[in-house]
């Protein structure tokens, strides 16, 4: 038998965050797309932007699928509801990237599309935000 709770998320990891390191050694606290800022702001997202976007966009969108019409909207979301905080990270001026309008200037610029992918591929990852994950994600 398996008990119900390893199938727990954590639910302050959910909407706090947990440290995912990509390849380059920087440190990004991703909120879960299942986050309740995340999911409100998806939804503004999808009444603001519903005559703009095609059905399949919006689709994307909720799913945090990156297309060309939805980069832009998934930058925003990263940037003002996913990234929590950031450590080991620079913009180009040297200056640490900390606020949302400077994490969303770089997110936006199509020439860190990666990084982007990877907070929007760590933010769906919901097996990480698991309650078994806490203790890897603290000492990370």
């Amino acid at each position: 038998m398996v008990q119900i709770k390893s199938a727990a998320l954590d639910l302050d990891l959910v909407d706090n965050g947990r440290w995912c390191t990509d390849e380059f050694g920087m440190k990004w606290k991703v909120a879960s797309f299942g986050s309740p800022p995340v999911q409100a702001l998806l939804r503004e997202m999808q009444i603001t932007y519903q005559d703009e976007l095609i059905a399949a966009d919006i689709i994307s969108l909720t799913a945090g699928h990156m297309t060309e019409a939805t980069t832009p909207h998934l930058a925003r979301l990263a940037a003002e509801a996913i990234v929590k905080e950031t450590e080991n990270v620079e913009d180009e001026d040297g200056s640490p990237l900390k606020t949302p309008a400077r994490i969303l200037a770089i997110l936006s610029d199509r020439r860190y599309q990666t990084i982007l992918s990877f907070i929007l591929n760590n933010a769906r990852e919901q097996e990480s935000f698991r309650e078994k994950h806490r203790e890897a994600t603290s000492k990370n």
